[in-house]
């Protein structure tokens, strides 16, 4: 019905293109990859509830939802010009043709967004209904984007970490006289990581970016109260990506951007920092 909200959810999966030791892989190394391992993707995305209606995306798919993130405004031509054959947009034409970048807020086009960035991950216990309420549509938000990142850790990263923040809830106990039972749960849950990890679970680092776009200005201020509101519901704490907001806007799109290989910083850095 004319009116009604739209949801969809995508699923991006990205591969390394260089193999233990330092040697990269060609195109057509890639491309064998990637179609041997996408039908079992697609049968176990399948089997968590999601039915038949899962499928890879073509390529052209993927350029109209950038062009439509990008340009709200064409979201109705490039629906209706599918529907009628195809877009035949190419990649080029998928960005804005303006960017005004702000401290807090992003223009492209005639849409305005606003991002956050998960700063610390959610105390105590994740239900599947905590985030209910962020992931529904609202009607102060004419676009809103939630993206979950997920980036894999190799296994001996993995065991130090593990060990680290079994001792950092230690460390954390002993400096109390009487530990709280927060501080209890936090070594119960480091020591049940840690039990999981030794089994050969593999340990998963994990983000959060949240996007709303509105048409107008004037509703940026409630589009923020709504997003701070919906994520202190979620037991989320974000914090706006001040000064880069339009790399957020960019990582939280489908399209495979990972942000610590683009860092102009060494990976042994960052891990120190």
């Amino acid at each position: 019905p004319e009116g009604s909200a739209q949801i969809v959810t995508r699923l991006t999966v990205t591969w390394s293109g260089v193999v233990a030791g330092g040697k990269p892989r060609t195109r057509a190394d890639m491309m064998a990859e990637v179609s041997s391992r996408l039908p079992q993707l697609v049968g176990g995305l399948r089997g968590t509830g999601a039915g038949m209606a899962v499928r890879a995306c073509t390529a052209q798919e993927i350029i109209d939802h950038t062009r439509a993130a990008y340009d709200p405004s064409a979201a109705a031509d490039i629906e209706e010009a599918r529907a009628e054959g195809g877009t035949g947009l190419h990649w080029d034409e998928a960005g804005p043709s303006a960017l005004d970048v702000g401290y807090d807020m992003l223009r492209h086009d005639g849409a305005y967004s606003m991002s956050w960035q998960m700063a610390a991950p959610p105390r105590g216990v994740v239900y599947s209904v905590s985030m209910a309420e962020l992931l529904l549509p609202h009607r102060q938000i004419d676009r809103k984007r939630v993206t979950l990142l997920y980036r894999p850790e190799n296994p001996v990263n993995s065991a130090q970490a593990v060990e680290q923040d079994i001792n950092l809830a230690l460390w954390s106990a002993s400096n109390q006289r009487r530990p709280s039972a927060r501080v209890q749960a936090d070594i119960a849950a480091a020591r049940k990581t840690a039990q999981e990890e030794a089994l050969g679970a593999a340990l998963v680092r994990f983000g959060m970016i949240v996007t709303a776009t509105v048409s107008d200005p004037a509703g940026l201020p409630l589009a923020r109260q709504t997003v701070e509101s919906l994520s202190a519901t979620a037991r989320l704490h974000l914090r706006p990506a001040y000064g880069n907001q339009d790399v957020a806007f960019l990582a939280g799109l489908p399209l495979g951007v990972i942000l610590p290989k683009m860092t102009i910083l060494p990976s042994e850095l960052r891990e120190m920092l």
